[in-house]
């Protein structure tokens, strides 16, 4: 008979990170290197155990709300299951989700599972033990995206991936090759290397752009975890990447590129280096990261969409966001002011710029 017990942890511990990496749904997000990039954040992880050892677990990230008594709680890409399915294991964690919060002084816990929207026994049990589940987010609305593209490289050679490219991306690869763009695993020497094509990207495409000093803590905290790969021709930066690689899935963290020498196709090249490279480390899944849902029909980021989906045609739907709300009152409150912020943030973006 199988003996289940909360149990909290906010240390390293090998034996949680075997789990999270070893899971379907474990994530790099959900693991303690994680939290060390987000260091401005408090993190703890509720764990389940029965007599097999670590059942399910649930990192969380804790920061305060300003101007209030209160903490927002975050656990991006969880919860995390031992055995594929295992939706009893979250009427177990209910309790510790509710300790948690009270401990944390929490009015919200969001989570955004690496669970399809298609697996509806999931959500039922997610709305059964308190959750909500928020609206689809059809481009970005939510922490993480909701639709992502992901290419399986599970068994496959290289030559088969290639194949499996749509033919203009696979062009556009051999196109860099013959005009002599070289893809360079780097270290974090390069980092202002990389750091000067998010600033032309974030001026180009009107994003606010992370400061180097975070780049290179996600380099420096993921250690063996992270990769950067930059494409250059002469000499000359034309694209770039930082890369997590966790357990099977590689992830495009952050990218960005020239406007100069478009034409010679960097960013193929620097994907492309990427996908090999993750490979080489034994992940199954190559992750591009979020899309819109209908991305030929969004003219912002239509030529976002058509670079991903050339590398895999398939998007990947996931269930989105889900709160457990611990404070109604601060939720409703919350909920009305959070727009208002975002738009006095990107218009102050755009006085500084």
């Amino acid at each position: 008979m199988s003996c289940d017990k909360i149990e909290f942890l906010n240390e390293f511990s090998e034996e949680y990170e075997a789990f999270v990496q070893k899971s379907t749904t474990g994530h790099l997000f959900q693991s303690y290197y994680w939290h060390l990039v987000k260091n401005n954040w408090k993190w703890d992880v509720l764990i389940l155990r029965d007599d097999k050892g670590i059942r399910a677990s649930l990192a969380v990230l804790t920061r305060k709300v300003p101007m209030t008594p209160y903490t927002m709680m975050y656990a991006p890409r969880g919860p995390v299951f031992r055995d594929e399915g295992d939706y009893e294991a979250l009427e177990l964690l209910k309790d510790g989700i509710k300790k948690l919060g009270k401990k944390n002084k929490a009015y919200v816990l969001k989570v955004d599972p690496d669970i399809p929207d298609s697996d509806e026994k999931f959500i039922t049990a997610m709305k059964k033990i308190g959750f909500r589940q928020l609206p689809e987010a059809l481009a970005f609305e939510h922490i993480q995206a909701q639709h992502v593209v992901r290419l399986n490289i599970k068994d496959k050679t290289e030559e088969e991936i290639l194949a499996s490219f749509k033919s203009k991306t696979r062009y556009n690869v051999r196109l860099a090759m013959r005009h002599g763009v070289e893809a360079v695993r780097c270290g974090r020497e390069k980092i202002d290397d990389f750091y000067n094509l998010m600033k032309a990207t974030g001026e180009r495409d009107g994003f606010v752009i992370r400061s180097k000093e975070y780049l290179l803590r996600i380099y420096d905290s993921l250690g063996e975890h992270a990769s950067m790969i930059i494409a250059y021709h002469d000499g000359v930066p034309l694209a770039g990447g930082i890369f997590g690689s966790y357990g099977p899935v590689a992830l495009y963290l952050y990218g960005a590129s020239s406007n100069e020498n478009r034409n010679l196709m960097g960013p193929y090249l620097m994907q492309w280096e990427a996908i090999r490279f993750a490979k080489e480390r034994g992940a199954e899944i190559y992750d591009f990261r979020g899309v819109p849902k209908n991305g030929e029909e969004n003219e912002h980021v239509g030529g976002l969409y058509r670079f991903k989906i050339g590398f895999c045609p398939e998007v990947t739907h996931f269930c989105g966001e889900f709160d457990y709300v611990f404070k109604p009152l601060v939720y409703k409150m919350v909920d009305v002011l959070t727009p208002l912020w975002k738009k006095l943030r990107n218009l102050l973006a755009k006085l500084r710029k």
